[in-house]
């Protein structure tokens, strides 16, 4: 799950706020987030946003809702009883849908808040074993495939 079990219950409580009260408690756990998880929810959540769009049918966009909420929210403990799992499943429900009452904006400001630092880290470089790495992500320290090149003196 991307929602840590540190914050699980911070999130189920937020839900059961009203209005802006419940807006911004959902933005300070979104926040406390580790920076890998915050981005991953930005970026699912987003488009979930496009597909439910075009979903006309209720039921449909609650099946997807209550898939996504499973993997994405989580549990609140580890191994959670038959009993957790089932008293928990409304509450990650409802987790997922107040995420996804959050604005877009709110969720491209997280993405484009990390694609800033990425692209200021991608400009440095790191020598290493004879190899140069352009475009590594210094910050992460994992060099990505998609965006290094690598060439040997």
């Amino acid at each position: 799950p991307l929602i840590t079990r540190v914050l699980w219950r911070d999130f189920a409580r937020a839900t059961d706020l009203d209005g802006e009260r419940k807006e911004d408690m959902l933005r300070i756990n979104v926040s406390d987030l580790p920076v890998p998880n915050k981005d991953t929810i930005a970026y699912i959540i987003l488009h979930l946003k496009r597909i439910l769009l075009k979903i006309s049918n209720e039921k449909q966009k609650h099946s997807l809702i209550k898939v996504f909420s499973k993997m994405m929210i989580g549990n609140s403990i580890i191994n959670p009883t038959t009993h957790i799992l089932e008293s928990e499943a409304a509450k990650q429900e409802k987790i997922m849908q107040s995420l996804l009452e959050l604005s877009d904006d709110y969720w491209n400001r997280i993405l484009s808040h990390t694609s800033t630092i990425e692209s200021q880290n991608s400009r440095k470089s790191i020598r290493c074993s004879g190899i140069e790495l352009r475009g590594v992500s210094v910050g992460r320290g994992i060099p990505s495939p998609l965006v290094n090149v690598l060439f040997r003196n």
